[in-house]
């Protein structure tokens, strides 16, 4: 598999240049989304001394169970001749593999002073055993997620294809269907790089994507805490629990849910084991959850929250099994991955799902404000429609927010060329897809 440029390279290389070791690094993300790949190919002048803890070799086994912080920096130093405060970054991939590792924190930054480095792993939440609080000031987190659009462009050797848009406008309806044909292959196998990988190759992905499902649902078994939940018998349920509430995320992106939208009240692992599987879905980045932002509060009982799971590609799994994406009226299962591609693409731009929420002026109206994207200081609203335009009665949260908030101007993607509308002195700007990303980055 070649190696695509990521735009966190950027960010990531820049901190590690400034913060001269003051934090230690924790990069963390979902399974496959390509944490490794991207540390062995991070531009870096200092010499990286890479050590992965799910290895076999007794000395990384050693290292992996070493009790004390001593006993590890020793083996560190012998073995992998690794220097404290020299010139190298020290790359601990899978640092969740070890018992003791988030123990270590505290005194690596104390006694490694100037010294670089970071901590990788999909589960790295589990560094800190239960009761230990996380060390306050002394790490710094970056999150791995999938290929955004153009990354996924870039991985296929189009991204030069941007060349044709002049302004945010494609050149002619055919650039735009063009654009339109990859965004749709976007959304249908979604953005985790060995997926992408295996598409270009004509790979099987159903069989991937089965495989990789099954690791997910083995982690919760296998990871979340034991002593709480419910059992049946002696087979645990976190796995089970945690594969239903991914199903029913998938059914329902872009709505607000309840956890009974998830698992039916009836059961008894709704209050006992799925409190723990929502919050493992949420800090092992699986599921992106939107706070709703109300301008009334009335008396009428509502939602609290919007969920969209990490891929559109998962997403697309779960549902179709990798059927392609058509995009027309009344086509609720595109609208859904359209929605969820657009978060991801906002994310990847701000780096931060705590930048985003959604909006809807009370509990009693039915839709909502798909997305507002704080970005610079300043709001950005959208909307994602699945159509090629719109009409005012479509839009009526988007307006109702820039009415209250009095901002001139709001989004709206469609699937249909660019447009500008006037509507009640506001300027809605339509937008395809494809160029979400350089709208948000040019503001």
């Amino acid at each position: 598999m070649n190696y695509i440029n990521r735009d966190l390279e950027e960010t990531l290389s820049s901190f590690l240049k400034s913060d001269r070791g003051k934090h230690i690094i924790l990069f963390s993300g979902a399974r496959q989304t390509g944490k490794s790949t991207l540390m062995e190919y991070l531009p870096c002048p200092e010499k990286k001394i890479i050590i992965n803890l799910w290895d076999e070799e007794r000395e990384i086994l050693a290292l992996r169970k070493a009790p004390t912080f001593s006993e590890f920096e020793h083996i560190l130093k012998t073995v992998f001749r690794f220097t404290p405060g020299g010139n190298s970054v020290l790359i601990i991939d899978e640092a969740q593999a070890s018992e003791y590792i988030g123990l270590f924190i505290m005194e690596m930054q104390r006694k490694w002073r100037g010294q670089k480095v970071i901590l990788l792993g999909s589960l790295l939440a589990n560094l800190y055993k239960k009761g230990q609080p996380m060390p306050a000031g002394r790490t710094v987190e970056f999150i791995c997620r999938p290929l955004n659009f153009r990354e996924f462009l870039r991985f296929g050797g189009k991204e030069h294809l941007y060349g044709l848009v002049n302004n945010g406008i494609a050149s002619s309806p055919d650039i735009h269907h063009l654009f339109m044909d990859e965004y749709r292959h976007y959304l249908q196998i979604g953005g985790l790089p060995g997926i992408v990988a295996a598409y270009h190759e004509n790979g099987d992905l159903p069989i991937l994507f089965e495989s990789l499902m099954n690791h997910i649902y083995r982690d919760a078994d296998r990871v979340i805490d034991p002593s709480t939940g419910s059992r049946q018998g002696r087979i645990p349920q976190y796995g089970r629990i945690l594969e239903t509430a991914m199903k029913s995320i998938a059914c329902h992106i872009g709505s607000p849910t309840q956890n009974a939208t998830l698992l039916s009240p009836d059961s008894p692992a709704y209050r006992t084991v799925l409190p723990h599987v929502l919050e493992a879905l949420n800090i092992w980045h699986l599921v992106y959850t939107l706070p709703l932002q109300t301008a009334q509060v009335s008396t009428k009982k509502g939602y609290s929250s919007k969920k969209y799971l990490f891929d559109t590609g998962i997403a697309n799994f779960i549902i179709t099994r990798l059927m392609p994406v058509r995009f027309g009226e009344g086509d609720q299962t595109a609208a859904m991955l359209l929605e969820n591609g657009i978060l991801q693409d906002c994310i990847s731009c701000v780096e931060s799902i705590n930048a985003i929420q959604c909006y809807r002026s009370n509990n009693r109206v039915p839709t909502e404000l798909d997305f507002i994207v704080t970005l610079g200081g300043k709001s950005v609203p959208i909307e994602v429609k699945s159509s090629a335009s719109i009409k005012l009665n479509t839009i009526s949260q988007l307006m109702e927010y820039l009415e209250r908030t009095d901002k001139k101007e709001g989004y709206v993607v469609v699937t249909g060329l660019p447009e500008t509308k006037e509507f009640r002195g506001k300027t809605i700007r339509l937008i395809p897809p494809y160029m979400l990303l350089e709208v948000l980055r040019n503001r």
